[in-house]
């Protein structure tokens, strides 16, 4: 490997948002407004977002307006539902099991296994995701959001919490 090889990986990666290219999101897309103002709600708190996407996830809850955050820290994904209600019908069930890696170091480890239900389809239980890292789901208003970086959720959870 080279030093420029280096170099160029170095810069990728502080500059992920250089990578999305044609998923950017745009004003023409129907949930930029909503994700632009959830950005200037989380950036107080220190979440700086430094861009959102289409991503992958979209439609995976049965609703179309999924969008891909990414900060200097992680990324999370926020499901935009029709309405509060809709958001909030959503059940997360979470499934905390052991499992024993298939290559080397053959350790045991955490394993998580994540299901929904309550919106979209089909209806009933269905595996959402699963893998070695916990999830934490933020709701807020008609938004869901899900992320795998306990630091960023507990600071989306203090920025989206009304304060007394």
């Amino acid at each position: 490997m080279t030093l420029s090889t280096v170099v160029l990986a170095l810069t990728l990666f502080q500059q992920p948002c250089d990578l999305i290219g044609p998923a950017a999101l745009g004003p023409a897309d129907s949930v930029y407004a909503e994700a632009a103002a959830l950005a200037r709600e989380l950036a107080p708190h220190g979440v700086q977002v430094r861009c959102f996407y289409h991503t992958t996830m979209d439609g995976w809850l049965g609703e179309k307006d999924a969008v891909g955050f990414a900060t200097d820290s992680s990324t999370f994904t926020v499901y935009f539902f029709a309405s509060p209600e809709d958001a909030a019908r959503l059940r997360v069930t979470e499934r905390v099991g052991r499992h024993r890696l298939p290559c080397p170091p053959y350790r045991d480890t955490t394993w998580y296994r994540y299901e929904v239900s309550g919106v979209g389809r089909p209806r009933g239980p269905r595996r959402l995701w699963e893998g070695f890292q916990r999830a934490y789901v933020v709701r807020h208003d008609r938004s869901v959001i899900v992320l795998f970086d306990a630091r960023t959720a507990a600071r989306i959870s203090q920025a989206l919490t009304p304060s007394d």
